[in-house]
């Protein structure tokens, strides 16, 4: 439960990335996001004036954070690796925030045509309301390293199913959230919402569960699960 509760935070930070990604072509990538960002008009990454009129409503950390992909591509391994275990997660709440809640909004959503813009910012505000329920907060109230105890699977499930009833407030995440009290998915309908957040279909990794039923059919029909056993207990190596 830790593992996975520590895994829907990151997922978290990261998923208005996934929503941008259809329509920068990459998942903000540094080394190629500056035409989508800058030029005329646009407030991305520029520092606020003291004196004046604050239109950005990225907080300082967003600012810092986007000022600090622009030129992180001229910097050594060291910058780079900082930028991303820092900043990165920051750039990608200063882009949800672009699309799904900025009142004064710059050329980096003017410039994309209303139809895409439509889709990207309720893309955005799913994957907001995603960062802001019950399921996320479980990684607040369990700090990994504390002493603290980490949710049960009953703990877990319930809060999954409150955040369920609330993404299904906005139309794109009823869309996403129908029929999926019958997915066996052990947090059903999660798979969906992703790929609804994506615009892309996202479905659950099966590699090690495949590749372990796979040895084990191996082992099975030629015998050498026996052999395995008889070894191990024998002390065999």
């Amino acid at each position: 439960m830790k593992a996975l509760v520590a895994t829907v935070h990151i997922a978290s930070e990261n998923l208005p990335l996934l929503a941008w990604e259809p329509v920068l072509g990459h998942a903000g990538d540094p080394a190629v996001i500056g035409a989508s960002v800058t030029g005329v008009g646009s407030r991305f990454g520029v520092p606020v004036v003291p004196g004046s009129a604050r239109r950005c409503d990225h907080t300082r950390p967003e600012r810092s954070a986007c000022e600090r992909m622009l030129r992180v591509t001229n910097e050594p391994g060291q910058g780079w690796r900082a930028y991303l275990n820092r900043q990165h997660s920051q750039v990608a709440q200063a882009l949800g925030d672009c699309a799904a809640r900025c009142r004064t909004p710059c050329s980096v959503m003017s410039r994309i045509d209303e139809p895409v813009r439509t889709r990207l910012t309720e893309r955005c505000k799913l994957a907001a309301d995603f960062t802001n329920s019950a399921l996320v907060r479980l990684r607040h109230a369990a700090p990994v390293g504390q002493g603290f105890g980490v949710p049960s699977p009953m703990e877990v499930q319930t809060a999954w199913n409150r955040s369920r009833n609330a993404l299904r407030k906005l139309p794109l995440g009823y869309q996403a959230m129908q029929g999926s009290e019958d997915d066996p998915y052990p947090l059903g309908g999660l798979a969906a919402l992703f790929s609804a957040i994506a615009d892309a279909p996202i479905v659950p990794e099966t590699m090690l569960h495949d590749v372990s039923t796979r040895v084990t059919d191996l082992m099975t029909s030629s015998g050498e699960d026996t052999l395995f056993t008889d070894r191990l207990q024998a002390g065999g190596s």
